[in-house]
């Protein structure tokens, strides 16, 4: 047995400790709505997550069968997909955009990640290999923020890759991607997207994000208030470039 190129995304579900706790009562009375939102949640992302066939045909040319594996325990998620085809990598990294977008809209809950390249096993079974061991160190160690980084060499692949993306509604690599102060790309869950949302959920996630931005600014935890002012920052430029396309500005 040996180890497959695979791109790994190890992904922490920030305050689910707090929100776990928030589901009984001091009375011992169990919160059921809340029980029922974060479940829900979870299985939104589970689907999510599910290699799409429709998905994948989007991809010119591609014409074998998804190689995405998922691992969910507690607040942790791993997804991992072989390295051999980057529009396919791309076609992954787009349904992990909507992980922190369902994970707010749903629970009110924000998350952290990171995206590495290389060695690793993934199957049903076992989960191991330098790429998840990468995967995890950009998570802990450098995204820092409620944001999802990408390791360079990932951004490579999907460069390469540029011109087989044709990705749904019309979404480009720019529209998912952004780059950051410190030079890192990250998926920008920010952005206006309004035209791949159904019905009042845009407006429904916008709520979501205000607030999960809101409580997070209240923290008498300076360490915790840096990282929500982050997403204030960049909740507000992203108000500043909608403004511009309508006309408001």
């Amino acid at each position: 047995m040996t180890f497959e190129n695979r791109v790994v995304a190890f992904i922490d579900i920030l305050g689910f400790e707090h929100a776990i706790d928030a589901t009984i009562g001091d009375d011992g009375v169990q919160n059921e709505g809340r029980i029922d939102a974060i479940e829900d949640a979870l299985i939104e992302v589970s689907k999510l997550l599910e290699p799409s066939q429709k998905l994948f045909r989007r991809i010119k040319g591609y014409r074998g069968e998804p190689s995405l594996v998922v691992t969910q325990f507690s607040d942790s998620i791993v997804a991992s997909i072989r390295a051999d085809d980057p529009a396919e990598v791309f076609a992954s990294i787009q349904s992990i955009y909507w992980i922190p977008v369902q994970l707010m809209r749903l629970a009110g809950l924000s998350c952290r990640g990171g995206i590495g390249f290389g060695l690793a096993r993934h199957t049903e079974s076992v989960l191991f290999g330098p790429a998840v061991i990468q995967a995890y160190q950009l998570e802990s160690k450098a995204a820092n923020y409620p944001r999802i980084v990408i390791h360079p060499s990932v951004h490579s692949l999907l460069e390469d890759a540029r011109e087989r993306i044709l990705l749904m509604e019309g979404l480009r690599l720019e529209d998912v991607l952004a780059v950051d102060e410190d030079g890192l790309h990250y998926i920008n869950y920010f952005k206006l997207l309004p035209n791949v949302f159904e019905g009042g959920e845009w407006g429904e996630y916008q709520v979501a994000l205000q607030e999960v931005v809101r409580e997070g600014l209240e923290s008498r935890d300076p360490g915790i208030m840096a990282k929500y002012m982050w997403m204030q920052s960049k909740m507000s430029q992203q108000m500043r470039v909608a403004d511009t396309i309508t006309g408001k500005a």
